[in-house]
């Protein structure tokens, strides 16, 4: 990886990371990338801690898009993202949980977004109604396949109608006690 990076003199403006990359390659492509505009974490399994989460501070200030395939750590990377990365636009979050303190940081802290994609993760709908309250810019939400609110849901139908492009399909309202094989962990008594 290093020597194709090498070879792009700081030029690089996309990049998609293998799965067996470390938070080391991350902080390295900081400092190697700086036009970098999209990054792709696809398998990262997120960082082993907040502090290991690295600082976009005078790095990538032309970063538009992160998707990343779990919501590990996702407020440490929306308080970097507010902080350092003024031209962000796109965030997309593949799996996981996007819970009411995530929706809030996104909508107070980038709520600019143009472009949002939380699928396949559970995102209750009070959460994703803040989200279509508070990030008037979305010309692109997709929250299809998501647990906690369903597809068919006329009170986010109507709020996210402003909305360009929107995808809900195979969204649904989730009772964890009604059925508690989806959880991946559910090595645990509901009673």
């Amino acid at each position: 990886m290093e020597t194709v990076v090498n070879l792009s003199q700081g030029c690089v403006t996309s990049l998609v990371l293998s799965d067996d990359f470390t938070t080391k390659h991350l902080l390295y492509l900081s400092t190697a990338c700086p036009a970098l505009k999209t990054l792709e974490l696809p398998g990262y399994s997120g960082f082993l801690s907040s502090d290991d989460c690295p600082s976009f501070e005078g790095k990538w200030k032309n970063l538009e898009f992160i998707s990343l395939h779990n919501s590990f750590y996702i407020e440490d990377l929306i308080k970097q993202i507010f902080i350092y990365l003024p031209s962000f636009t796109c965030l997309s979050i593949g799996g996981g949980y996007v819970d009411g303190d995530t929706a809030s940081m996104i909508v107070s802290l980038i709520p600019k977004l143009k472009h949002l994609t939380i699928n396949n993760a559970i995102l209750q709908k009070k959460d994703l109604l803040l989200i279509l309250k508070g990030c008037r810019e979305l010309v692109f939400l997709d929250v299809r396949n998501c647990n906690g609110f369903g597809e068919d849901d006329e009170e986010i139908l109507k709020l996210a109608s402003a909305i360009k492009t929107f995808r809900c399909d195979g969204s649904k309202t989730y009772d964890l006690a009604d059925d508690y094989d989806w959880y991946p962990c559910n090595d645990f008594d509901l009673e």
